[in-house]
């Protein structure tokens, strides 16, 4: 309520920020985010802030060694039965910036492509929560 109430949301970035891509309403501003030109000149951007990991059922190679040398061929069957194990969720986004004709070509390594992200404020956001995600340029 509190939080509300001095204009901060109650939500995630990562939920704010798929509801204001379905709306349209990024990236905003028709501002370059390098150089402040009005433009209408868009680039993709993939950000993947956290991944899957799929893991196999607990154990691993010395368990099942040992299991196999005392149960033998059922041991292995009864692990390959066993469903892997899924930890974290897939967040990943394709972010349109806005960057005028002559930025465009400035913008290739990973730490230009994050600050120019960084110019809009919902981006920015994301980074927060997320400071290790991997930003790269979609051809």
């Amino acid at each position: 309520m509190l939080r509300t109430s001095v204009g901060e949301y109650g939500v995630s970035p990562v939920v704010q920020l798929q509801a204001m891509l379905q709306r349209g309403e990024l990236p905003g501003e028709r501002a370059c985010a390098c150089c402040g030109r009005n433009t209408d000149h868009l680039i993709p951007v993939s950000v993947v802030c956290e991944r899957v990991i799929n893991a196999g059922p607990s154990g691993g190679a010395n368990t099942d060694l040992a299991g196999c040398l005392f149960f033998g061929i059922a041991w292995l069957i009864m692990r390959s039965s066993q469903k892997p194990v899924q930890h974290g969720t897939d967040v990943s986004f394709v972010l349109p910036v806005r960057v005028c004709g002559a930025c465009d070509h400035t913008l290739a390594a990973p730490k230009e492509l994050r600050a120019a992200l960084g110019a809009t404020p919902a981006y920015a956001a994301v980074f927060d929560q997320y400071p290790n995600a991997l930003v790269r340029r979609v051809s």
